[in-house]
C-alpha cells in the first residue's frame, strides 16, 4: 500500500509539474517562411526585353510568357500573376531561340524543326512548316520577310516571305582536314540587313554571306585552335555559342571554355579577349560600351569599356546552374534567364541582381549537398 502510495503521489508532483508547459496560451511561431519567387519551374532558354516594360520569355515544354510591367517587378513581390502565359500550340516541344525584327512580328524555334511566328507580340503564335524535322537551335529575321534559322546536323533554312514558305541552303565545304567536322552543328546567326550575314558552331566554324545565303564563305580562325602538347592527340576547333555585332564594324564571337573574340573591322580580323572566366559563354549583350555575358555554371561577366576587358562578380548572380541568355533595354535595365526557371533582373547596369525565379543557393534556408552544386 505504501509502495503505491508513493507512486499516486510522484505522478500528482509531476502533473503539477509539467501543467504550465501545456496549460500556457500558444506562442505564435516566429519563424517566417522565405519569399520563394517563381514564374516558371523548367529550363527557360531566351529573354527578349523589348523595353522596360515588355520582356519575353521562352523555354522548355513550348513555355512562352510576356509581361507589360517589367519595371514593376522586383524580388519582393515577384509572382507567376506580373506574366501572361502564351498559348503556343506546343506542349512538349523545347523552344530553343527567337527573333523579332520589331515588337509585334517574332519567330521562335526549336527540337524537330519546330518554327512559329507571331504578328501580335505574342498574344498567338502560329506553326509554320519549316520543311525540316532537324532540331534547330538558332533564328535571325534581318526584317519581317527575311530569316534564317539553322542548327543540327548541318541544317541551314531561309525564307523571304515572312516564314510562309522555308527552303534549303547549304554552307561552303570546309576545305581542312578535320573528322570532326564532318556533321557540324550550327549555333548562333547575325544579320545586318537582309542580304550580309554570320553563321557560327561547332569545331570553330565560323561561316560569312554578302548575298542572303546564297553563297556562305568558310572563315578560318587560329585562334580558335586549342592548345595541344607536341605529342598530344589531335583535338578539335573550341565550339562556338554565339555571335553578335553592334556595328557593321564592332563584333564578338563566344564560345567553350570562356572563349571570347572581337573584331573592329566587320569580322576581317579576330582579336582574343581576356574573359576573365574558364566557363562556357553562350550569350551577350550590349549597350553603348557596357557589355554583359553569361554561360555555364553561373558564369557571369561585364565590361564597361566596349568589351576590351572584362570582370567577372561571382556574387553578383548567384547560381551554380547554366545561364542561357541575356538581354539589356538600356545601359541599366537587363534580364537575365537560366536553368530550372532561373530569372534574374538588374536595375543598377549588371552590379546587382534581383533573383526574380528559381532557387538561389545563397539562401540560408536552402544549402544543397556540394556533390550536387560543386565547391
Amino acid at each position: 500500500m505504501i509502495e503505491y502510495k508513493k507512486i499516486i503521489i510522484a505522478c500528482a508532483i509531476l502533473t503539477i509539474s509539467l501543467t504550465p508547459l501545456f496549460s500556457c496560451k500558444k506562442k505564435k511561431s516566429e519563424f517566417k517562411f522565405p519569399h520563394i519567387p517563381a514564374i516558371y519551374g523548367n529550363n527557360l532558354s531566351k529573354v527578349i526585353a523589348f523595353d522596360v516594360d515588355n520582356i519575353l520569355l521562352l523555354g522548355t515544354f513550348g513555355y512562352a510568357a510576356k509581361t507589360t510591367k517589367g519595371s514593376q517587378i522586383r524580388f519582393e513581390n515577384s509572382k507567376k500573376h506580373f506574366w501572361e502565359v502564351q498559348d503556343t500550340g506546343l506542349s512538349e516541344a523545347l523552344l530553343t531561340d527567337a527573333s523579332f525584327p520589331d515588337s509585334q512580328h517574332g519567330w521562335a524555334v526549336g527540337i524537330t524543326g519546330i518554327v512559329i511566328h507571331t504578328a501580335d507580340g505574342g498574344k498567338t503564335w502560329k506553326r509554320q512548316e519549316s520543311g525540316t524535322e532537324n532540331h534547330l537551335f538558332t533564328v535571325y529575321f534581318a526584317d519581317t520577310q527575311n530569316g534564317w534559322a539553322a542548327g543540327d546536323l548541318m541544317t541551314l533554312i531561309h525564307t523571304s516571305d515572312g516564314g510562309k514558305t522555308w527552303e534549303s541552303q547549304e554552307a561552303e565545304e570546309i576545305l581542312e582536314e578535320n573528322i570532326f567536322a564532318a556533321e557540324v552543328i550550327y549555333n548562333g546567326l547575325y544579320f545586318h540587313d537582309a542580304y550580309e550575314g554570320w553563321m557560327v558552331g561547332e569545331f570553330g566554324t565560323i561561316y560569312h554571306t554578302m548575298d542572303g545565303g546564297k553563297n556562305w564563305k568558310h572563315q578560318s580562325c587560329d585562334l580558335l585552335q586549342p592548345d595541344v602538347a607536341k605529342d598530344g592527340w589531335e583535338l578539335p576547333r573550341l565550339t562556338i555559342y554565339d555571335i553578335y555585332f553592334t556595328d557593321r564594324n564592332r563584333g564578338f564571337i563566344l564560345g567553350v571554355d570562356g572563349t571570347l573574340l572581337k573584331t573592329e573591322d566587320g569580322g576581317k580580323e579576330w582579336k582574343k579577349i581576356d574573359s576573365a572566366t574558364e566557363q562556357s559563354l553562350y550569350s551577350i549583350s550590349v549597350v553603348g560600351d557596357k557589355c554583359w555575358a553569361v554561360g555555364n555554371r553561373g558564369a557571369y561577366i561585364l565590361s564597361v569599356d566596349g568589351g576590351n576587358t572584362w570582370s567577372v562578380d561571382k556574387t553578383a548572380i548567384t547560381t551554380k546552374g547554366f545561364l542561357t541568355s541575356v538581354d539589356f533595354s538600356d545601359e541599366m535595365t537587363g534580364w537575365v534567364v537560366g536553368k530550372s526557371g532561373a530569372v534574374f533582373k538588374t536595375v543598377d547596369g549588371g552590379k546587382s541582381w534581383d533573383w526574380l525565379s528559381g532557387v538561389s543557393y545563397e539562401w540560408p534556408e536552402f544549402e544543397p549537398p556540394k556533390a550536387l552544386v560543386g565547391e
